[in-house]
């Protein structure tokens, strides 16, 4: 998984969507984190504008900026005109991540072997694709 954390997956599930019901809108996404963070942009980044692909809706401009101690927030920004749409996902604490490390390992433990599995089957929302 690009990212383990819950809601991350959710905003992930959110985009396709949203690339549906807005075909020909503009899409950019801003993503921030730590100062020390290497990659630009993130694993996480890109799955987003990967999930908004999936939708139908053309690749996502992508900014990366890197701040301070931010654990990690990224937001999906649709643009029609005269209107914008705002999606976005904040992980305030590492925690976040453990926590849906964990949420995977319950789910793990109960699958059927024999196929790979993502943060989509966690979370019972399998992409479009």
């Amino acid at each position: 998984a690009a990212n383990p954390s819950l809601g991350a997956n959710a905003l992930f599930a959110l985009a396709e969507p949203a690339a549906r019901l807005l075909p020909g809108w503009d899409a950019g996404i801003v993503e921030v984190h730590h100062v020390q963070k290497k990659d630009a942009p993130s694993g996480t980044a890109l799955a987003l504008a990967a999930s908004f692909e999936r939708g139908g809706g053309r690749r996502p401009d992508v900014r990366s900026l890197r701040m301070a101690d931010v654990v990690g927030e990224h937001e999906l920004v649709l643009a029609g005109t005269g209107e914008r749409i705002r999606l976005s996902h904040s992980a305030v604490s590492r925690d976040a991540f453990a926590r849906g490390a964990l949420e995977a390992a319950r789910f793990l433990a109960s699958a059927k072997p024999g196929r790979l599995y993502g943060m989509s089957d966690v979370l019972k929302c399998s992409p479009s694709a």
